[in-house]
């Protein structure tokens, strides 16, 4: 190697490393504290013991999920299926030579963010934020963003592209007039078809000496019909009521309503308590509430009238035989990370059984079950909030 290309390679190595940490380094207190996950070099990973799941419980898929299938599930009238499609973004630069690239994924808002470093030749270092989230109260809208920086001193003029994978037949295309997106089909079952709002987005994004940073985000959505025209006139009709909404507005529309499933105000000590290891550590319990409730369709709110004969005599709460004896929830197979999609599935259900087993249906009801009870009043409506008490589960 030539000192030219030496030096080279060690001032890219050198701004790699300041991109990457800067990264980690901020949020590496809150692993520590089990509040959130961080991959390293997501594009080696080997024999990743946990993976990180976006989903709402309607829809769901594996945010790091390179394989040759990726698909994305959904449960439609509580029916599982799985839609062999990758609606990920994955950019890629013009004259690179090396990438590094990072993970998180964040317990409190239900985001995966991915820090993308790329070495353009020998000008610098382009580093790229991706966020991916399905939104949480809007059940079948995937969101994701891209921003890029600069961190060289040196610019190269370049593209970013950004490359997806077109579906294939069964996946049929369907022609519309509106230009901003695109729409293809699959067919589920007999007389049932999901259809897949894409909205479109540059091929390719021009990297200018004059333009340091820049964003881009997209939004994609799923409707459902028993034709192939029905299915897509339904997709349709859903991006269109979010497209036309500020990425900014969703995506803090999704992170109050995660917020809203999580607010217990219990802090959980990071240190493990234990030193037999029985009782789940704070990364352990955080990391199963969060898989629980990314598989979970859960409630909103439930809307009833204050003054109707058919309002509840008393509120929705934990009934009091619900967990009133000593901590028996320690089991390992109701706390642990997840390997894949169906075995955060396998842990919600073993939640479900495990709390209805001890008198918690009421509780499972609330959690679980998409449902909304709507009364209707002269008065209007009252509207009462659920809050997931995870402390309760494990007493």
């Amino acid at each position: 190697m030539s000192s030219t290309q030496s030096s080279s390679f060690s001032l890219f190595s050198s701004e790699r490393q300041k991109c990457s940490t800067k990264f980690l380094t901020k949020y590496s207190p809150l692993e520590s504290a089990g509040q959130l996950k961080i991959w390293k070099n997501i594009y080696h990973l080997e024999n990743e013991a946990f993976q990180a799941i976006i989903g709402n419980g309607k829809m769901m898929m594996m945010g790091l999920d390179d394989a040759e299938m990726p698909s994305v599930t959904i449960f439609h009238d509580d029916v599982k299926f799985d839609i062999p499609i990758d609606l990920k973004l994955k950019p890629r630069v013009t004259h690179t030579v090396d990438v590094t690239a990072n993970a998180m994924i964040d317990y409190s808002t239900g985001i995966l963010t991915k820090s993308i470093c790329t070495q353009v030749e020998s000008h610098g270092c382009l580093h790229m934020t991706q966020k991916l989230l399905v939104h949480r109260s809007r059940p079948f809208l995937f969101i994701q963003t891209l921003r890029h920086t600069w961190t060289g001193y040196n610019l190269l003029d370049g593209t970013i592209d950004l490359h997806w994978s077109k579906p294939k037949p069964p996946f049929k295309e369907v022609s519309t007039t509106d230009k901003r997106f695109v729409i293809y089909t699959y067919k589920l079952r007999l007389k049932l078809f999901a259809g897949i709002a894409i909205e479109r987005v540059p091929k390719t994004i021009e990297l200018r000496d004059d333009e340091k940073t820049g964003f881009i985000a997209q939004r994609i959505c799923i409707g459902f019909g028993g034709t192939s025209d029905e299915a897509a006139h339904a997709a349709l009709n859903n991006i269109a009521e979010v497209v036309e909404l500020a990425t900014n507005r969703l995506v803090e529309e999704h992170e109050r309503a995660w917020d809203d499933l999580l607010h217990t105000g219990i802090h959980l000590d990071p240190d493990d308590p234990d030193p037999h290891h029985i009782i789940p550590t704070a990364a352990i319990v955080n990391s199963t509430v969060y898989s629980v409730l990314s598989t979970s369709s859960t409630v909103k709110q439930i809307t009833v009238d204050t003054d109707s004969a058919d309002r509840p005599s008393t509120p929705l709460l934990t009934p009091e035989y619900c967990y009133n004896g000593v901590a028996t929830l320690h089991s390992t197979s109701l706390w642990k990370h997840i390997h894949n999609l169906d075995d955060a599935i396998a842990l919600r259900d073993s939640w479900r059984l495990t709390l209805n087993n001890h008198g918690c249906s009421s509780l499972i009801k609330v959690l679980f079950m998409d449902t909304e009870n709507s009364i209707k009043s002269k008065k209007g409506y009252q509207t009462i909030q659920l809050t997931i008490f995870f402390s309760e589960w494990g007493q």
